[in-house]
């Protein structure tokens, strides 16, 4: 399946034509990936107060066993605040998050693969009831 996208922008006002820029935009899907990775992992949580804790969480996997990835791994670290209310309490976190992945698939004549790291912020609010 092939999408192609394109578009144009005309600004008429001569006070913006230095923005009057002109854009493509391609997308390509050239199949799926799909695979089980065996995964460890660890979890550490120190509560500072009865509303404050912070936590480090951590994994890998794959291994290169066949039908999983290469190898992959997370890990993030977070803050988190509690509101107590009656009945019910409201939890926001933040913090960090960085995740990787290396896979390489042979299905016959194709050999699809895989090979990317994300990180960035992670926010979040939880209701414990």
């Amino acid at each position: 399946m092939n999408l192609d996208l394109t578009g144009t922008l005309y600004l008429s006002d001569p006070r913006l034509s230095r923005f009057d820029r002109s854009r493509s935009v391609g997308v390509a899907d050239s199949g799926t990936l799909q695979w089980v990775d065996p995964l460890f992992g660890l979890r550490m949580r120190h509560q500072i107060t009865p509303s404050q804790e912070v936590m480090l969480k951590g994994d890998v996997a794959g291994f290169g066993i066949s039908g999983s990835s290469t190898f992959s791994w997370q890990v993030a670290a977070l803050y988190s605040y509690t509101w107590p209310f009656d009945g019910y309490a409201i939890a926001a976190l933040g913090g960090y998050r960085a995740l990787s992945t290396s896979i390489s698939l042979d299905s016959g004549a194709n050999v699809l693969g895989l090979n990317l790291t994300l990180h960035g912020p992670l926010i979040g609010v939880t209701v414990k009831f």
